[in-house]
């Protein structure tokens, strides 16, 4: 008889165990749009353990490439191109996470160009005031 009692707590602490939820949940703090190629992923979990980032092109993950490997929750990444990227998290008991989907798209090059040209210009400006007061204090009069 203690056998079978033992059997059963046996098996009430293994189905426990088992039944904990230790699957990560990924997001991507502040949206999953960037105009920078830089991103912030961040997930949660019951354990510390490791856990692995993959990213991938497409949503089936036909050749993930591991952009993270570690104990951290969470990660930032930058670098990245315009297109559409998939992310996904997998922990040490090898549970994988939701998929995370993140868009990149860049500002336009114009608009890059226009703010480096309106900073030469405020740059310019700055130097030929200060270089003009300069000139204007050290003068005889």
């Amino acid at each position: 008889m203690l056998k079978y009692y033992l059997l059963i707590a046996v098996f009430f602490v293994l189905f426990v165990r088992c039944a904990r939820s230790d699957i990560p949940v990924l997001e991507v703090v502040k949206g999953t749009q960037t105009q920078q190629g830089i991103i912030k992923l961040a997930w949660k979990s019951s354990d510390k353990q490791l856990y692995e980032l993959e990213e991938a092109s497409d949503q089936r993950f036909y050749e993930p490439k591991i952009r993270y490997s570690g104990p951290d929750q969470g990660t930032f990444l930058s670098g990245l191109n315009d297109g559409t990227y998939y992310y996904r998290l997998r922990n040490q008991h090898g549970d994988y996470s939701n998929v995370v989907e993140l868009e990149v798209k860049h500002h336009p090059i114009q608009l890059a160009i226009s703010l480096l040209m309106l900073g030469a210009l405020v740059f310019i400006l700055t130097t030929v005031l200060v270089v003009r007061n300069y000139l204007n204090l050290n003068s005889p009069n």
